[in-house]
């Protein structure tokens, strides 16, 4: 990982934007760099929480929320031909793709290189202390709200950053949670699904080994993945589901 002081990156990347335009962002090229360091909940320093869950050893943004709540619609990794690696997401409320570039990493904190349609900028990704992504409690509903999202996507199997198995049949006109099975045979106990206020989608089992109880929301969905929050008895965090093909 390239780790030039943040003043001449600042220089040099404004420089860049300016004359030549944003990067073009393609595949992980040979040359990409190593941003395995991303894994896990950062906030930038206007509050915005995001959260990285490695996927097939490739840090991938699974959610990013606003200070007011706003989940954003986050897209699929990308580099530049430089190997620099971009994270993007889309502002529903306002429609702006913001493109966003690592430039550094100092160990606790990571400079960015951000840009939309309308300007751009440089600003810093600090990690997260306490529950991850920032999480906020929201109230859990037993029967879907006016808002609730159409879940029904789900409808069918799909495999966790862990491999665990997850079945979804179609109940009353509502996604329901049918078996999960972990990568070592466990099966968990599933229970009945639930919303929050916001209208996602909740589904949750029993790990009988362990007696947690996993909650998991789901947070977004780009067509061919889910990403979603987790939290247990003990712990919090993203993870991101992928349809078997």
């Amino acid at each position: 990982m390239r780790s030039p002081l943040f003043a001449l990156l600042l220089v040099t990347a404004s420089l860049t934007a300016c004359h030549h335009g944003a990067p073009k962002a393609m595949s992980q090229p040979a040359n990409a760099d190593d941003v395995r360091f991303l894994e896990g909940a950062w906030v930038d320093q206007g509050g915005v929480a995001v959260s990285f869950a490695l996927i097939n050893d490739v840090p991938t943004l699974t959610q990013a929320t606003d200070t007011d709540g706003e989940q954003f619609i986050v897209a699929p990794p990308r580099w530049d031909r430089k190997g620099a690696y971009h994270f993007i997401y889309t502002v529903p409320s306002t429609g702006y793709v913001v493109d966003q570039t690592v430039v550094g990493y100092d160990g606790e904190s990571v400079p960015v290189f951000w840009d939309n349609k309308h300007g751009s900028g440089f600003d810093m990704l600090t990690r997260a202390s306490g529950r991850a992504s920032g999480m906020v409690q929201h109230e859990v509903l037993s029967e879907p709200p006016a808002n609730a999202m159409d879940a029904r996507f789900l409808v069918g199997r799909w495999y966790d950053g862990g491999g665990s198995a997850y079945d979804f049949v179609m109940n009353n006109d509502q996604p329901m949670l049918k078996r999960v099975v972990d990568s070592d045979g466990e099966e968990f106990d599933v229970q009945p699904a639930t919303w929050d206020e916001l209208g996602r989608y909740i589904f949750t089992y029993i790990v009988p080994s362990t007696e947690y109880v996993v909650r998991q929301t789901v947070a977004g969905y780009d067509g061919e993945t889910v990403s979603i929050d987790w939290e247990n008895d003990n712990n919090s965090g993203t993870d991101v589901l992928v349809r078997e093909q």
